[in-house]
């Protein structure tokens, strides 16, 4: 809405959903966390879907890129575009830094 670019593109749409499944992950990790003496191995699985969901939105964000600078003329347009972008994508990285800081905790109660 800041922004108001004149499209939203396809990829936004994508990272958004891997923001969406990160978030959800997330939740079902701190989930676990009250009966981590008694199994991590459904936390750790979580930690490695959040940076696999992180790998996903980089390729994404990387091929978003390729073709902005590729295709698109308007240069107010790709500025605003790039920086909604990068936003979204900075949302996948902290997703992924959560769950680096779930296995912390792991480490430290195991």
């Amino acid at each position: 809405m800041l922004y108001n670019p004149k499209q939203i593109p396809e990829a936004a749409i994508e990272i958004s959903n891997l923001i969406k499944d990160g978030a959800i992950c997330i939740g079902k990790a701190v989930d676990e966390l009250d009966i981590l003496k008694k199994s991590r191995k459904k936390v750790t699985q979580y930690c490695a879907e959040l940076h696999d969901i992180e790998n996903k939105a980089d390729d994404v964000y990387e091929h978003f890129l390729i073709d902005l600078f590729e295709n698109q003329k308007d240069a107010v347009e790709i500025i605003k575009q790039k920086e909604i972008m990068y936003e979204l994508e900075k949302a996948t990285d902290a997703a992924e830094y959560v769950g680096k800081i779930i296995k912390t905790i792991i480490v430290k109660y195991a």
